[in-house]
């Protein structure tokens, strides 16, 4: 098993059925974390993790004040709190709802039945993996599958009986075909399933001396290190009323005695068959999550060169225009590619630095800094920059704010923005059309507006009213919006637009005066 690298963790178990958060608390607070909360219902959970420091969150799918998956989204979308491990234990294993919490970012997907020993591993797994991913991301998919679970093809069988011929028969009986473990007492049979290697089912005699078959069931189900073994009574056919108490007292089935070798294997069999379907669903599950994360890392890695290829084809398109710039006598032959190349490159920086500011948000690991930003020179500037592209068309742009008007607010997120908002502008407006921004103080925000001349077309509008800054598709035109839109989330602002074919359209970004420090 492996250990906590870091014990001055702090852990939140969200779980409402009382008898189960029981459990893992208890296993929780066996793995020495610095400080373990345990909540029914909080609908204030998101700010219990900042104010907590939570490091790690176990959850269980279904509680009444909130939706699991709400809160993993909000987790998510929050570079303060992004990188938790989110860890969802339910029995619901419907492919839909499973796909959907992957979607959302799960770190684990955890199905009971399960004991402590694999608790504890996918905890720490969990774990383990996010601090890695912070520090090394290329190290988490090694990580990730050297700490898989065990899944040895034979299960764990403890026989428990005070008569050890009765012991050594079934041990002939099943030992082939199963890993068979022995005791003779209750404490030694306590012993077993409280070790690392806890056996998968117990075949419980109900009569033995000292502590009997029934005492021990119950002490077994009480326990959260072993209320999830499987639990079959060997009895004799007179003790009906032993076995009925045994059953309600958690048992699952019973073998009587004398043995029939082939009713107990044919027993064995079915119950074996649970654990087993049980596991196959878990690792399905597994990786599902896994080949999500490798997908991520694959998306990121191969945006990422294909950003240093353009970037360096760029700088070397950009000394080729520099030099012709400098020429008094280039052949109007040349002037027109010259300036098609020029209007090219500026949409392609556009796009690379659209693409990699998306790429950290989307990653989380983009950090806000707030600073002091003159809008009209700012803007003044971008249009500047991409005057090469609307020339082309013959718009006029059409800046009316205040030379002072200051906003405290992420400089690089506001121009991104920004720009995005006016190429859609630019893409959208006939030749000759007009392009207006202005920008004006309204109480304790900034209101600013791009506006032009043409109705926004249809799929536009389709998109950004289905968008879900958590779950979208980034298909082409819509990448500017997509930004613009991750973006409005990222700086606590309102995004707004009105088109008509009589008025046009207007985008509306509704900015908070200051913007939060982020920590």
């Amino acid at each position: 098993m492996l250990f906590l690298r870091n014990k001055n963790l702090n852990a939140l178990l969200i779980e409402s059925n009382d008898t189960m958060r029981g459990i893992m608390l208890s296993m929780l607070q066996s793995m020495k974390f610095n400080s373990v909360t345990s909540v029914s219902n909080d609908g204030n959970c998101f700010d219990m993790v900042v104010t907590n420091k939570i490091n790690v969150i176990i959850c269980s799918w279904n509680l009444s004040k909130f939706n699991t998956l709400n809160l993993l989204r909000k987790i998510r979308k929050d570079i303060k709190t992004a990188q938790i491990p989110f860890i969802i234990v339910s029995t619901i294993i419907e492919q839909d709802k499973i796909k959907e919490a992957v979607v959302c970012g799960v770190s684990e997907y955890l199905v009971p039945p399960f004991n402590s020993l694999i608790f504890k591993n996918r905890i720490n797994k969990s774990i383990n993996a996010h601090q890695i991913k912070a520090n090394n991301h290329n190290e988490q998919n090694q990580l990730v599958h050297n700490i898989s679970t065990n899944t040895a093809s034979k299960l764990s069988i403890l026989v428990v009986d005070d008569v050890i011929d009765n012991i050594e028969i079934i041990k002939e009986v099943i030992h082939t075909k199963y890993n068979v473990k022995a005791a003779t007492n209750a404490k030694a049979a306590m012993k077993v399933c409280l070790s690392d290697s806890a056996p998968d089912i117990v075949l419980l005699d109900i009569i033995m001396p000292e502590v009997d078959g029934l005492t021990l069931c119950k002490q077994l189900k009480e326990n959260p290190m072993t209320q999830n073994i499987v639990i079959l009574f060997l009895t004799a056919l007179s003790e009906d009323k032993d076995i009925v108490k045994g059953l309600s007292l958690g048992a699952v089935d019973y073998i009587t005695k004398p043995i029939v070798p082939s009713i107990l294997l044919a027993r064995l069999q079915v119950h074996s068959n649970l654990i087993l379907n049980q596991r196959a669903v878990q690792t399905q599950i597994d990786d599902l999550i896994k080949q999500n994360q490798i997908d991520d890392d694959f998306s990121l890695i191969f945006q990422q060169k294909i950003i240093n290829f353009i970037t360096d084809g760029n700088i070397a398109t950009q000394k080729l225009i520099n030099h012709f710039d400098k020429l008094s006598n280039v052949c109007d032959e040349v002037k027109q590619p010259l300036s098609d190349l020029k209007s090219n490159l500026v949409q392609g920086d556009i796009f690379l630095n659209n693409l990699s500011t998306l790429e950290k948000l989307e990653s989380k690991k983009y950090l806000s800094k707030p600073t002091n930003t003159l809008l009209k020179k700012t803007f003044t500037k971008i249009i500047e920059e991409v005057s090469c592209i609307h020339l082309e068309k013959g718009l006029k742009s059409v800046v009316e704010m205040d030379d002072d008007l200051i906003l405290n607010s992420d400089h690089i997120l506001l121009k991104r923005a920004f720009a995005s908002l006016y190429y859609k502008a630019i893409e959208n407006s006939l030749n000759q059309g007009v392009i207006t921004i202005q920008a004006k103080l309204i109480n304790k925000f900034a209101l600013l507006s791009v506006h032009y001349e043409c109705e926004m077309p249809q799929r536009m509008v389709d998109y950004i009213e289905s968008f879900d800054v958590n779950n979208t598709v980034k298909a082409n035109y819509n990448l500017w919006i997509y930004l613009t839109l991750q973006i409005v989330n990222t700086l606590n602002a309102e995004f707004y637009y009105h088109t008509s074919k009589l008025y046009g359209t207007t985008f509306y970004l509704k900015l908070p005066l200051n913007l939060p420090v982020a920590s």
